[in-house]
């Protein structure tokens, strides 16, 4: 049951035997014993008998041999956070913060990762009533922790905030206004709050300026997203509005255009398409900007808690279509309230995961829902192949992350009923549960985020509690089975634009790392090294716009001009990787992957891409070289926006032009590849020498400035 008003779990300790988890291929576990806070007995994973202190409540997924039970975390909570906000131990409503979701994020600029918490409210009601039926109000500190480095952490909400007290259901972080710092968006989240902007005015010094950036908003906000929608290079705002009565609502999905300096202009509502009629979605709890489709712009995806989910695809300049129809599975469970998007099966397409969404067993619980991507933006559910040993339960958030440090993600599950679930990746993107990763703490996590919280290169989790109480935000430190992070950034897709001269040349990269990061911080840095006519390298800095993407802009050029680009990333514990170079002739196109041309030729098919070094873990896997005597491998098909299939940067196969067509009058004029997929300008350039003119077309799209 999803309400469980005024449960007192006080971070039950659940009992899990041994025998609970040792299941065998094919056939069902014995039960595991009765677990305390209101369990009763766990049902055995792999869907066995009841245990004997009572009534089954968690069963499995699809069974299997069972992992091992090996701790990756430690709570250290205790002596690495301040005294708990909201603390008030006569009000059983305050024993702790209602913390709906929580950001990591580097707010102050120090090199550390911070904590912000979105607090306030109760379940979809803005207050909350006691026992005498009095109103309990839902306005709490919206809490920020500042870190010193070593994780341990103080509380700034008074001192840096102003004690800024609202009923938050999401923040958003994000450099609004260019000064190359972080500011921080509270939206509220039933109409009797101000929203809030906090701009970084100094270091670590944050003035609410909503009154002159924003338009006069007390936002229903069930989520709030930044992400540069137009293609102008700054962060513009979405606001996923649920309506006056939430649990009823299609709500609506608010536009919000950034003028580059932190001044936001509402745009109407046909930017995007209508709600649906609440008996097919409602209650739109979630949302992420990610690309689904592969055309380096950000589309939205809107999670409905009840009924079907949605794809708006993005036009490059802030309008959206639906893409949702055929492309977009039902839920195959009762709600789901996070989607969480990252490339597991390491093809080079960003896949889908839901909670509660994968299967449903009454009176036991919900498993996750893993969806995955063809490339194009269509989506099938790979749940029942894909995942094995989830115990059922009652769930609220996923994050991808690479906790034993093999280079594959692997997949966090922040639980109401349960202990937070880790699935481990076994390097082919089939996910198997991992007993025993978290201490045996059942409480009620809303929110969850990741990373390296103390600088030991290692992965740590906070989590974020509300609904049950007592509601106590807590710090998993990863132990000595958390593996050092010792695998470089990838580029999961490099854009190849066409080169006008005159004009900047903007560049798209997709960049992934060991964990994915609403705020780009899965990354310390990412730039472009760049040469031209052959000349010293110079350097274009990649600045973050959403999703996994970050943008880079090469200064104007004259017509004829060779350019040699090479992404590099460097993350967090400053490990480097680098994307394939890409050639480019200002003034000239040189024809993508998926164009077409004769196959066996490198001048007209493309040539075999070099194998680079990609550095240690296979995230993405490598494509291979092409041959040129036989052509290697067609593109893409262009309607997808890409030229070319999904690859990584250790080189891919040359285009034998078989596959894919020529771009249409309505084409944005960009070649897009993935890293690796490189054409090589070189034999094209040998034969017919640097004044190669033919092939010229500006961009037609106004994605680019």
């Amino acid at each position: 049951m999803k309400f469980r008003p005024f449960i007192t779990t006080a971070l039950a300790t659940m009992s899990l035997s041994a025998a609970a988890f040792a299941q065998t291929a094919g056939s069902g576990g014995t039960g595991g014993t009765g677990g305390l806070g209101g369990l009763g007995g766990t049902a055995g994973y792999g869907g066995g008998t009841a245990g004997t202190s009572g009534a089954g409540t968690a069963g499995m997924g699809a069974t299997g041999g069972a992992l091992p039970t090996v701790p990756y975390f430690n709570n250290v909570t205790n002596v690495r956070f301040p005294a708990a906000p909201c603390n008030d131990p006569d009000n059983p409503f305050k024993l702790g913060c209602y913390t709906n979701f929580l950001v990591a994020s580097d707010l102050d600029g120090d090199g550390d990762l911070d904590l912000v918490f979105a607090n306030g409210g109760g379940y979809y009601v803005p207050d909350e009533t006691n026992s005498s039926n009095a109103v309990v109000s839902g306005q709490e500190s919206s809490v920020v922790y500042f870190n010193d480095g070593k994780g341990g952490f103080r509380d700034a909400t008074m001192t840096d905030f102003g004690d800024a007290k609202s009923r938050l259901r999401q923040v958003a972080i994000a450099d609004v206004d260019g000064d190359g710092d972080m500011d921080l968006y509270q939206p509220g989240g039933y109409g009797l709050d101000d929203d809030k902007l906090f701009i970084q005015t100094a270091p670590a010094t944050f003035v609410n300026q909503a009154a002159t950036l924003l338009p006069a908003l007390k936002s229903r906000a069930g989520s709030a997203h930044f992400g540069d929608l137009d293609g102008d290079g700054d962060f513009d705002l979405v606001v996923g509005d649920w309506g006056e009565k939430p649990r009823q609502s299609p709500g609506n999905t608010f536009v919000y255009l950034n003028d580059g300096k932190g001044v936001f202009t509402a745009q109407p509502l046909t930017v995007v398409p209508d709600p649906l009629d609440p008996t097919v979605g409602r209650t739109p709890i979630d949302m992420d900007l990610v690309d689904v489709d592969g055309d380096f712009d950000l589309d939205i995806l809107v999670n409905h808690r009840n009924g079907q989910s949605r794809i708006f695809l993005n036009d490059g300049s802030a309008h959206f279509s639906d893409g949702t129809t055929g492309n977009y599975p039902p839920k195959n469970g009762p709600y789901t309230y996070n989607v969480e998007a990252c490339d597991f099966d390491e093809d080079g397409d960003l896949d889908l995961l839901l909670d509660n969404a994968g299967g449903h067993i009454a009176g036991q619980g919900n498993i996750s829902q893993l969806l995955v991507n063809d490339g194009t933006g269509k989506f099938t559910d790979q749940t029942a192949n894909l995942i094995t040993n989830e115990p059922y339960a009652d769930d609220n958030a996923l994050k991808c992350a690479d906790i034993n440090g093999d280079g594959h993600y692997d997949l966090l599950v922040a639980s109401l009923e349960v202990p937070e679930k880790l699935l481990l990746n076994d390097g082919t993107g089939h996910f198997k549960f991992s007993p025993g990763a978290f201490p045996n703490i059942i409480d009620p996590t809303l929110g969850i985020d990741i990373g390296d919280m103390d600088g030991d290169k290692k992965l740590d989790v906070i989590t974020g509690q509300g609904e049950g109480t007592p509601r106590i935000n807590l710090f998993y430190l990863g132990n000595e089975n958390v593996g050092v992070d010792t695998t470089p950034p990838k580029f999961r897709a490099v854009e190849t634009p066409v080169a006008v001269p005159g004009a900047p040349t903007v560049m798209r990269l997709a960049v992934v790392d060991a964990y994915t990061s609403d705020t780009g911080e899965h990354v310390k840095s990412v730039y472009v090294s760049y040469t031209v006519n052959g000349g010293a390298a110079k350097t274009a800095p990649a600045k973050f716009i959403g999703g996994d993407l970050f943008r880079a802009v090469i200064p104007a050029q004259a017509e004829g001009t060779i350019l040699e680009l090479t992404p590099t990333a460097v993350d967090r514990v400053n490990l480097t990787g680098k994307a394939k170079t890409v050639t480019l002739s200002v003034g000239t196109v040189i024809p993508p992957d998926g164009e077409g041309g004769a196959g066996g030729e490198p001048a007209a098919g493309g040539s075999a891409g070099e194998v680079e070094a990609a550095g240690a873990g296979p995230m993405p896997s490598g494509g291979s070289s092409g041959s040129v005597a036989s052509g290697g491998r067609g593109g893409a098909a262009h309607a997808a926006g890409r030229g070319g299939t999904s690859v990584d940067e250790a080189g891919s196969a040359g285009d034998d032009g078989s596959a894919g067509k020529g771009p249409t009058s309505d084409d944005d004029g960009c070649s897009c590849s993935v890293a690796g997929q490189q054409r090589s300008a070189a034999p094209l350039l040998a034969s017919l020498g640097i004044a190669l003119l033919a092939f010229r077309r500006k961009r037609s799209s106004k994605r680019e400035p």
